[in-house]
């Protein structure tokens, strides 16, 4: 795999292979399932649908109002994945967002009488960076994202009455750093946002004032449309970036989940923030519907909101933990080992050693119910069938076996010249881990769906949520995600700096 800067999400900064004592990243451990799921790929159909209420992508404008809206019986929801607000777990859709956007679909439908059509909410994932074009398009008819209302987007659409109030845009800073204590003194500071929010919007003006000081610019990097505020704020937790913009409600929560984060309430970006849906600009009657609901019963919908934030966004489940020092131990001791069959195959060292990561922590004595062992989880029989007699006793040839299998996939079902790099090797980790036939399915289901079949983030990505479920894809994302979210940082520790170098030739 060429180590390009091309990719959306790329490989794992691993500053622990050298200096043990530095704060490092590392995904989540996953089990044997990768491997298993690949060595017994089931020729089978896929079911024909696991999320009845997704859809994706809008390809078709839809102009009419709330009565059409009830006569199709379907509210259009225009959402961005993002953990919190719309993801999957367990097969299910699930988020504030998502349990808001049903609620009120039930609600409209019943206020349009006992003969009316009960009214489904559909949703539609959409770059963040996209939402509101897409929303002015008629492919959805309202947005509901976490927008923070703003003259520049009300300009463009309507947004409903807000279902949060008050929310601060606030500094969250990595334990360590230097605590700024006014906004001046961010002068010449990296700062990470999400591309298209209004925080990047914001610092923008904040450059402004600073420039008319003569003090230097703040460095504003929005890292990637795929990178959410979530995932900024796990590099943030874990050392790897240094200063990023939250919402006050959503940075309070997250620091319960995450104590090595400092988030400083005081000092803050703007203040007195209203957040709110957004409705397509030529449908009144909707905005109006919107409104009522939430003002309905003395504001019970956005005390559901409250509370919805509260449980979803104080899980921390999905967070990043941190690596200690056995661990540490173990990447440097194989780390050799993935250069050389890296090197072998043509892939990057460092993805070879994140999947490593989420495959088995780098245990070689780890051992699946379903048989899988080693580093790499591989199956001894299908080990063998690719002239490796035993991959149990020597992590050297687990890791040789699992890295000639990832190449056996791409090269035999993802060489396609319709495909490129960095989709190439995403596809063949999500192979990996669900199967080459399967996904061979899943980018055909991603056609009728209306994506790239050739492109894995927000395409392809989206058709194995639907269809298979959010493993593959937790585990594509788990193993590449981050790298992009170090471009441009200046803020990088001596012990950090030798491994981002070599990430950027």
């Amino acid at each position: 795999m060429p180590k390009s800067s091309g990719w959306s999400r790329v490989v794992v900064l691993f500053c622990f292979m050298f200096a043990l004592t530095a704060p490092c990243l590392v995904v989540v451990s996953g089990t044997a399932a990768a491997m298993v799921a690949a060595q017994e790929d089931d020729p089978a159909t896929l079911p024909e649908d696991r999320i009845q209420d997704l859809i994706l992508p809008a390809e078709k404008a839809f102009s009419g109002d709330v009565k059409e809206i009830r006569q199709r019986g379907v509210l259009r929801v225009l959402v961005t994945y993002r953990k919190g607000d719309f993801f999957i777990a367990d097969g299910e859709l699930r988020g504030v967002e998502v349990e808001l956007a049903r609620a009120f679909a039930a609600w409209l439908g019943k206020k349009g009488g006992k003969k009316a059509l009960p009214v489904r909410a559909i949703f539609i994932p959409v770059a963040f960076d996209e939402l509101l074009t897409a929303l002015e398009q008629g492919k959805g008819d309202i947005a509901a994202a976490g927008f923070t209302v703003t003259e520049a987007r009300s300009a463009r659409v309507p947004f409903a009455t807000p279902y949060l109030r008050g929310i601060d845009e606030v500094f969250a800073i990595r334990k360590g750093a230097p605590v700024p204590t006014s906004l001046d003194e961010l002068a010449g500071r990296t700062v990470h946002v999400v591309r298209g929010s209004s925080h990047e919007q914001h610092l923008g003006e904040l450059n402004v004032r600073l420039a008319a000081q003569g003090l230097a610019p703040l460095n504003i990097v929005t890292p990637s449309a795929d990178l959410q505020p979530e995932d900024l704020f796990d590099l943030l937790g874990t050392g790897a970036i240094d200063l990023m913009v939250a919402d006050s409600h959503r940075a309070r929560l997250w620091r319960r989940a995450m104590p090595d984060v400092q988030v400083v309430p005081s000092l803050q970006l703007k203040t007195g923030q209203d957040i709110a849906w957004a409705v397509r600009p030529d449908a009144p009657g909707l905005l109006h519907e919107v409104n009522a609901f939430f003002a309905a019963d003395g504001g019970r919908a956005v005390k559901k909101a409250a509370g919805l934030l509260e449980r979803y966004y104080a899980d921390r489940s999905w967070h990043v933990e941190g690596l200690n020092r056995k661990f540490a131990a173990r990447a440097k001791r194989l780390y050799p080992h993935f250069i050389r069959y890296g090197d072998t195959y043509a892939f990057d060292p460092l993805l070879l050693l994140a999947q490593g990561y989420r495959e088995s922590r780098l245990n070689q004595k780890l051992r699946s119910p379903r048989g899988a062992v080693g580093v790499m989880q591989v199956l001894p029989s299908t080990a063998r069938t690719m002239g490796f007699p035993d991959v149990v006793k020597e992590a050297v040839t687990n890791i040789h076996a699992g890295v000639r299998y990832l190449e056996y996939v791409r090269s035999d079902y993802f060489s396609d010249a319709d495909i490129r790099e960095p989709d190439r090797t995403l596809f063949s980790l999500a192979a990996y881990n669900m199967g080459p036939n399967r996904m061979a399915r899943v980018r055909e289901r991603a056609i009728r769906m209306g994506l790239d079949p050739n492109r894995w983030f927000g395409n392809v990505e989206y058709a194995a949520l639907r269809y298979v479920g959010r493993e593959p894809v937790t585990y594509v994302a788990q193993i590449s995600s981050y790298y992009i979210a170090y471009q441009g940082s200046h803020a990088v520790t001596g012990a950090r700096r030798p491994v981002l170098e070599a990430l950027q030739k």
